[in-house]
């Protein structure tokens, strides 16, 4: 539920860059808070801790930035 939600979020608003993935995953974590969504969860502060930080990783390597190569030089016959 909590990678679908982040993942939705991140593609939706665009977001590229470490910063704005650590915020997308904050705010989705204290909404299922806040919402009630994870009271009955066995997951301590730590545990969201935690997975706030590989969600993040997640998202990082899953929406990395290619390297640009420089274009191949014409072929002569």
């Amino acid at each position: 539920m909590m990678a679908d939600k982040i993942e939705a979020m991140a593609r939706s608003r665009g977001a590229a860059s470490e910063t704005e993935f650590r915020a997308i995953v904050a705010a989705t974590v204290d909404d299922l808070l806040n919402d009630g969504q994870l009271d009955d969860a066995p997951l301590t502060l730590r545990d969201l801790a935690r997975l706030q930080e590989a969600f993040v990783s997640g998202l990082a390597s899953l929406h990395h930035t290619r390297v640009a190569y420089p274009a191949a030089p014409a072929r002569r016959p």
